[in-house]
């Protein structure tokens, strides 16, 4: 089976790097991690002041720099699940919404890291105008995928509702999620508690 899997807080600690990258701070004001509640910023209390385009800034300066090939962590313990699945014969597609101009970086992390467990590496470029924006639901449909697994709860939504069985792993930002309302979705404390 062929599983999509997204890479930022799935397979990278994307946010600690981003902090790190920034000196813990946006636009000059401090910013934790006990204190990233969603994605887009301005949905934080205290960042609402951040415009939609100063808002994905933070992560696309982060992993668009020099230090995003070598300071960028992988998520404990990812690898080995991913390994340990693939001996059942799983087939793995990262699916991002990462941008064309950290293709690069990306891709050096995800083999280093993760040598030998993804077909393809694709990139949606989410936040890049310039580049054609593709939806993790088309992707999943032009490849077949039947299974995802994502950290966040609105691409998990989407997903679902095209009969694509999510898991969502557990996150401050998804703390909010009624489970019950979405059937195809199955909400997870740690990747080994995914039962493909």
């Amino acid at each position: 089976m062929l599983i999509g899997i997204d890479i930022d807080e799935v397979l990278s600690e994307t946010i600690d790097f981003a902090l790190s990258y920034h000196k813990g701070k946006v636009k000059g004001k401090k910013l934790e991690r006990s204190q990233i509640s969603d994605y887009w910023l301005p949905n934080i209390p205290g960042f609402e002041f951040l415009t939609k385009d100063e808002a994905p800034l933070f992560f696309i300066e982060a992993l668009t720099s020099p230090q995003a090939l070598e300071e960028l962590q992988p998520v404990a313990g990812a690898y080995e699940v991913l390994k340990e699945r693939k001996t059942f014969g799983h087939r793995f597609c990262a699916i991002t919404a990462r941008g064309e101009p950290t293709r690069k970086s990306t891709e050096e992390r995800i083999e280093k890291h993760f040598p030998g467990c993804f077909e393809e590496i694709i990139f949606c470029n989410y936040y890049w105008p310039e580049f054609p924006k593709y939806t993790k639901e088309e992707i999943c449909t032009k490849k077949g995928i039947k299974v995802f697994i994502e950290d966040n709860q609105n691409y998990a939504i989407d997903l679902e509702k095209l009969g694509i069985k999510v898991f969502l792993l557990e996150k401050p930002w998804n703390a909010n999620f009624k489970e019950n309302e979405y059937p195809g979705i199955f909400k997870v404390k740690k990747r080994s508690d995914i039962k493909l």
